[in-house]
């Protein structure tokens, strides 16, 4: 099981012996919001190409920080195919549910890192 943060990635920040990781962590927490937000509007307003957009962007932040699960769940969201728009709507549903669950407990973690 993947832990919500990768901590191999975490010591190889701060091993730099500088702002590096503080600054990554609060940027994360700044702007992963922001493209959650607009995820789960484009969600909802069934906008499906902004929604795997903004995951694309999640995903780029996560995997950098070492947020692997909010990786793995906006890289499944970007990537996301069906035969029909209600199988698709459901699969976003739920991905785009657990990824705001995760980045509730990606705070936390990060928060104690601060």
């Amino acid at each position: 099981m993947k832990m919500t943060i990768n901590m191999e990635t975490i010591n190889k920040f701060q091993n730099l012996n500088d702002n590096t990781l503080s600054e990554l962590i609060n940027h994360f927490l700044e702007h992963i919001p922001v493209h959650l937000k607009k995820m789960l509007e484009a969600y909802y307003l069934k906008d499906f190409p902004t929604v795997k957009k903004q995951a694309h962007l999640i995903y780029s932040m996560a995997t950098t920080l070492g947020a692997d699960i909010l990786a793995d769940l906006s890289a499944e969201i970007e990537f996301a195919k069906d035969k029909n728009e209600a199988a698709l709507d459901e699969l976003l549903h739920e991905k785009v549910i657990k990824s705001h669950k995760e980045f509730n407990l990606l705070k936390v973690e990060l928060n104690k890192l601060l």
